[in-house]
């Protein structure tokens, strides 16, 4: 005679529980404490026993307990299968099984000396407060995976953030060594005004003739800008009329020179 597991689906499982004489209700804080243990450990310690009533249907016949824990176990632990461990009565060994049943029932139903009730009452604090503790236990762990879940593409994105400062820094520093630094006219000596113009490729003569349209619109009564500047341009019948400044001259002027 031998006693064979099997494991099957939890909706192969049939319970009765007015023949089982079990209460979930009554028994939420046991079946509570027991689900964390299985959520923690991904299985069950003690196996409920079970009778086949055809091809895979089965009545649950021990274990109420540890059946309506392990249920609530895979709402803690989504990764918990939904087959479960049984002991699996047959014919053979169908009575052998229900007295050993019956033997466990008497031997947990003798009372103990006066002390049973408050043992009793002690004993579901002491769960409660199991329980309790489990909760919070798994709150920190779910907040801790969600932290971590989150702490990832922020680093991610501060690392990217930082790329991107450090690209902007040298293209702002490629843009500023791109852009020369303009003479401001109104002052600028002499020799800084001719030298920038003959590197920017201005004959010297025209160089000359620039300066002394400079000099010119700078005198007392006068104003330096562009627009009087293109006044004493060749070309333009006008009293400030400068010889040799031509509009090339002019224009190459503006391109390297600012008057602030």
């Amino acid at each position: 005679m031998s006693l064979l597991t099997s494991i099957v689906d939890l909706d192969c499982i049939q319970v009765d529980l007015d023949k089982g004489g079990f209460n979930p209700e009554n028994k939420s804080t046991e079946i509570e404490a027991i689900a964390h243990s299985i959520a923690e450990l991904e299985g069950l310690v003690r196996i409920p026993v079970v009778k086949p009533l055809g091809i895979d249907e089965y009545e649950l016949v021990d274990g109420y307990l540890e059946y309506y824990a392990y249920k609530a176990a895979r709402e803690l632990n989504p990764n918990l299968p939904d087959r479960i461990t049984v002991f699996v009565m047959k014919p053979s060994n169908e009575k052998a099984i229900l007295e050993q049943l019956e033997v466990d029932r008497q031997i947990a139903q003798i009372e103990q000396p006066s002390t049973k009730n408050q043992n009793e009452t002690d004993k579901k604090l002491d769960l409660r407060v199991s329980n309790l503790e489990s909760r919070i236990d798994s709150g920190f762990k779910n907040l801790s995976v969600e932290l971590q879940s989150l702490i990832t593409p922020l680093s991610l994105l501060e690392a990217k953030l930082e790329n991107l400062s450090g690209r902007i820094t040298t293209l702002s520093e490629e843009m500023r060594e791109a852009i020369p630094n303009k003479l401001n006219l109104l002052s600028a000596s002499d020799n800084e005004i001719r030298d920038a113009l003959i590197e920017a490729g201005i004959k010297e003569k025209y160089a000359e003739a620039t300066l002394k349209a400079i000099e010119y619109w700078k005198a007392p009564g006068r104003k330096l800008t562009w627009a009087n500047l293109k006044q004493s341009t060749t070309g333009r019948k006008s009293v400030c009329n400068i010889k040799d400044f031509g509009v090339t001259t002019f224009n190459k002027l503006k391109e390297i020179a600012k008057i602030k």
